[in-house]
């Protein structure tokens, strides 16, 4: 990074390495040895703010080497929450790339470019090539981009990566002393003792403890493997592998794997992203509404108006019910979904309330269906414990915020969909005012694309976990909706973006609806042993403690 003849470095990086602490002290190296102007950008402003104040700040104030590099007194009055001047003539703006007029006016000679695939794309075109142009007025400038991967198609740190040299780090083995790059393969139980997790050596195949890991790492070094690229650019893949956060222990990654594989597609991708540092190579492919039909099992909560009752067919493995809530013109579309602690997730039913959205007899009539409570298959009753209802058309938005804001309490949430697959599933608005929540809906969307193919596995019949599972109750036309957007690429200005694209001719109420009821899940504090307890009649509860029963027992905990 402080290499003056290296004019582009890029980092593939997991978490947990030390990046962002590694950074902060290459802008501080340029600010102390070689001041000049330098550009910090990372996704957004609010991004920008908090590295400045959590990390570059700390480091001018606690360093022997850095401190009174900041002037003070009227010189001050130049620095702001995002700009620092400091002694000699250098600078430093950190710079949100959301926001497009963070892409006039500033110039640097050295910019750093942090998390570049979290980046959006801009409104005046690819913000990559927009702030490359930031240097052209210095014949020696350098560029050090660094991000955690995603995709492997729409990945920018991933082609930039390979447009470099493309170097690994070798770790020592005790044993035979070769340097080799160590994989999350290597990884596994020991032979004589199953529970020590330990690296097998790529050279030797000797086994190796994890105390050996801080000499390892200390005696590794990086081997450019494409060095014909050396002149062009240094590229680095960094993995948690050899990292030696407490966090980053080889028994610590072997147990974070098995929960992602046991979560999903979806999680399993979140691993290799953020701890092999690795882009994830999921296909885009799809799978036909035929095919999910044809997987309907004889389960579902469903209201039968010419009975006037419910259908209360639960599987015996759903401990809580989520809600999604489309809201249209003349009615209100809702996705039932169950979670089990087999990490299967069970679409119960789809309710469907007609009304205009201005009429309160339609949200006293979606407020009795919120209320409803069911009967259990262990003996007890259940309702929805979460609930999200859409008020992103602005039509509706209103009336949605009248009726959610004061049952919060009752976990009745207004959310809004946004897009962007770095977007967590669901969080808090940054908005000051009244609890309104953001929901990652490409996130939640690519999670279902990559969990539908996935369905079946081993034996006919075997489940994945982070399947779905579908009620018999729902029809042709729902998983025509469910099944109604495709994964694909698109090139905009030469920059490859990912997004969903709708299938012609198809209403999406009933996969938006899914997609709102899977995000609002990460709103609960999930607690299967207690909600077990409490879904079996009294009379199966014993004194200091109570009967699981066979389904019970295979419970995690």
């Amino acid at each position: 990074m402080g290499d003056p003849l290296v004019p582009i470095v890029t980092v593939r990086k997991a978490t947990r390495t030390g990046y962002t602490t590694c950074m902060t002290a290459a802008i501080g190296a340029q600010a102390a040895s070689d001041p000049c102007p330098m550009l910090l950008y990372m996704p957004t402003d609010e991004d920008a703010r908090e590295i400045m104040v959590d990390d570059i700040d700390p480091a001018f104030q606690s360093s022997p080497s850095l401190q009174g590099l900041m002037p003070k007194g009227r010189m001050d009055a130049k620095n702001t929450l995002t700009r620092r001047h400091f002694v000699g003539g250098g600078r430093l703006f950190a710079l949100g790339a959301a926001t497009p007029k963070n892409f006039r006016r500033h110039t640097g000679r050295v910019i750093y470019i942090d998390e570049i695939d979290g980046f959006k794309m801009s409104v005046e075109g690819d913000s990559i090539k927009i702030i490359e142009k930031r240097a052209l007025s210095y014949a020696d400038s350098k560029f050090i981009y660094g991000s955690t991967p995603t995709l492997e198609d729409t990945s920018i740190i991933q082609k930039l990566y390979l447009r470099g040299d493309q170097r690994v780090f070798e770790m020592m083995c005790p044993h035979c002393e070769d340097r080799s790059h160590f994989l999350f393969e290597h990884l596994g139980p020991s032979a004589d003792d199953p529970e020590n997790i330990v690296a097998n050596c790529p050279s030797c195949g000797c086994e190796i403890d994890e105390k050996h890991k801080p000499w390892m790492e200390e005696n590794g070094d990086w081997r450019a493997t494409v060095p014909e690229n050396s002149k062009n650019s240094a590229s680095f893949w960094d993995s948690a592998i050899s990292s030696l956060h407490p966090k980053a222990t080889w028994a610590y990654l072997v147990k974070e794997f098995k929960e992602a594989e046991a979560l999903g597609p979806f999680d399993l991708m979140v691993f290799y992203n953020t701890l092999l540092g690795l882009p994830w190579s999921g296909k885009l492919g799809s799978v036909s509404e035929e095919i999910l039909l044809s997987r309907r099992e004889t389960f579902g909560l469903t209201y039968l108006e010419d009975e006037s009752r419910w259908r209360e067919e639960i599987p015996r493995e759903v401990m809580y019910i989520t809600c999604g809530i489309d809201v249209q013109g003349d009615r209100v579309e809702a996705v039932l979904v169950g979670w089990s602690d087999n990490k299967q997730r069970y679409f119960l039913g789809h309710h469907v309330i007609y009304g205009l959205a201005n009429d309160d007899s339609l949200w006293e009539e979606v407020d009795a269906f919120l209320s409803t409570r069911w009967r259990h298959p262990l003996g007890g009753t259940i309702g929805i414990d979460a609930t999200a209802i859409d008020s992103g058309n602005g039509n509706h938005t209103q009336y949605v915020y009248d009726f959610c804001f004061p049952r919060f309490h009752r976990r009745i949430y207004a959310i809004k969909g946004d897009d962007g697959f770095s977007r967590p599933f669901i969080e808090m608005s940054k908005r000051k005012g009244q609890p309104l929540f953001i929901v990652g809906a490409d996130s939640v969307k690519l999670d279902i694309s990559l969990s539908l193919p996935n369905e079946f596995m081993g034996e006919a019949g075997s489940l994945t976990p982070g399947a779905f599972r579908y009620s018999d109750s729902l029809n042709e036309e729902w998983f025509r909706q469910f099944n109604s957007e495709r994964r694909s690429i698109e090139y905009v200005k030469g920059r490859a973006k990912e997004k969903f694209v709708r299938i012609e001719n198809r209403q999406a109420e009933a996969l938006d609806a899914a997609v709102y009821a899977i995000a609002v899940k990460n709103l609960l504090k999930i607690d299967f042993p207690a909600r077990l307890k409490s879904l079996l009649p009294t009379t199966s509860k014993k004194e200091g403690g109570f009967d699981f029963g066979e389904y019970g027992a295979n419970l995690n905990g």
